[in-house]
């Protein structure tokens, strides 16, 4: 499978591709129009593999996989994914436009206005994730295959925050079914050990990831010592000493927002202030920034050994959910 670079301002079969948004480990994400001529098309996002891994057959997998089964999740807090289309050899996985930044974005925002993201903005971001999870492992349970996928790639950067205050999970492409072995990449320091250690994953994996970015957004343990103990639990190396499911994670974040309520309401208004006069609205970008060079180590690698200690760093925030 051939893939070649692009500039802005190409044409790949019916797209525009005008906005390139990012990289990730595996993939580039552009923002593209739908439709030739001069009339506006649909405003949708590209991602493509990068051009050394689109003759790998193992990355075109996961890529046709990303795509068959994100295509089936239905999610206020899912980036919805359009269809993957093969054009002159190059597969594009075609997702919906959705304006915001990452919590990644936002955090970098905050730190250089000299500001810390409240706790509980990260207790309500959070807990809409889990929210997704579980709907996609209950998606993927009742699906073809009947086996639970899980995300293995929860990170700063693949959650993405809108003006509205809304939460969206992003980039299913590591995602694979429990009990799967060796995994091709992973996002330091939101991997856990096990996927690090190419041994078999559950959702627990998920639930590390969870914690490791609860952690980051809170950076001290005196800011909310509740959830700072509940991200350390979440992040332990042994996969039996964590929370079982996201759905337990989310039960004690729901605990501490009820008595420090937080909603999409706060999160979009701290959205406008702090992420609209800087950041260009995107969807799906990859960034590396604030949290995550915080950890230590670019933002993907490959899987390496599980004597190698995961260390918890700094983790983008999450999407919000209807109060």
């Amino acid at each position: 499978m051939a893939s070649r670079p692009v500039s802005p301002g190409f044409w790949r079969g019916r797209f525009f591709l005008h906005t390139r948004l990012g990289a990730g480990g595996m993939g580039e994400v552009w923002l593209a129009r739908e439709g030739r001529g001069r009339g506006c098309g649909a405003t949708v996002v590209i991602k493509q593999l990068l051009p050394h891994l689109a003759r790998d057959a193992r990355y075109v997998e996961l890529l046709r996989r990303e795509a068959a089964f994100t295509a089936t999740l239905h999610h206020p807090h899912i980036v919805r994914v359009l269809g993957l289309e093969e054009v002159d050899g190059t597969l594009l996985l075609v997702m919906e436009h959705v304006p915001g930044c990452t919590l990644q974005q936002l955090a970098e925002a905050a730190r250089l206005a000299g500001e810390a993201l409240p706790p509980a903005l990260g207790a309500f971001v959070l807990s809409c994730v889990c929210e997704a999870l579980e709907y996609a492992y209950a998606r993927s349970a009742h699906g073809e295959g009947g086996r639970v996928m899980i995300h293995g790639d929860i990170s700063p950067s693949n959650l993405l925050l809108t003006p509205e205050g809304g939460v969206k999970v992003l980039d299913f492409g590591l995602s694979r079914p429990e009990g799967e072995c060796a995994p091709l990449a992973a996002t330091r320091p939101f991997a856990a050990p096990e996927l690090l250690a190419s041994g078999p994953v559950d959702r627990r994996a998920d639930v590390f990831a969870l914690g490791a970015v609860l952690l980051a957004l809170l950076e001290h343990p005196s800011r909310a010592p509740e959830l700072w103990a509940l991200g350390r639990r979440a992040s332990a190396s042994r996969p039996h000493l964590r929370p079982a499911s996201a759905a337990d994670f989310q039960g004690e974040l729901e605990t501490f927002l009820a008595r420090e309520p937080f909603g999409p309401r706060q999160l979009g208004r701290l959205w406008r202030r702090l992420a609209s006069p800087r950041t260009e609205p995107e969807t799906g970008a990859s960034t590396t920034g604030v949290l995550e060079r915080g950890a230590g180590g670019s933002a993907h690698v490959e899987a390496e050994p599980a004597n190698q200690p995961v260390k918890p760093g700094p983790v983008d925030a999450r999407g919000a959910r209807r109060r």
